[in-house]
């Protein structure tokens, strides 16, 4: 989950960006071994839905969210507005549902980078990384 926002000339809220990719990558010995290239996860010139008309609402909005034992909300009314997007669980391509999910439990234990990609729609771009480690338990 990331937070994400645009802000526009003139407009006293915060917008969604036009354009959210992710990119994955392990680290190895020697480096980095590219996962998947950046991919278009949500993409807002027109409407990635395929199925339930509701599904772009409830991936691209949360109203909160637990980490750990904090309970995260948005501010999605007339005050500051907070976008949390959920990176993980499709893209514009194939759709969006939970199913579709990165499952960590598939893959090697190892360090691992993801990079989130944002472009607003004057071709604005900014970009963060996160590394995390998968330790898998031995069944």
């Amino acid at each position: 989950i990331a937070e994400i926002e645009d802000t526009l000339d003139g407009s006293g809220y915060l917008n969604t960006p036009w354009l959210i990719q992710t990119s994955m990558a392990r680290k190895t010995a020697t480096g980095t071994e590219l996962l998947f290239p950046p991919t278009d996860i949500y993409r807002f010139d027109r409407l990635p839905i395929k199925g339930d008309r509701t599904q772009l609402s409830t991936t691209a909005y949360k109203e909160h969210f637990k980490a750990g034992k904090s309970d995260i909300g948005s501010r999605g009314n007339a005050d500051l507005r907070a976008f949390y997007f959920v990176l993980s669980n499709g893209d514009v391509e194939h759709a969006y549902d939970p199913v579709r999910c990165v499952r960590t439990t598939e893959m090697s234990d190892g360090h691992y980078i993801v990079n989130v990609f944002a472009t607003d729609i004057a071709g604005n771009k900014s970009s963060s990384s996160k590394e995390f480690i998968i330790r898998n338990k031995k069944r």
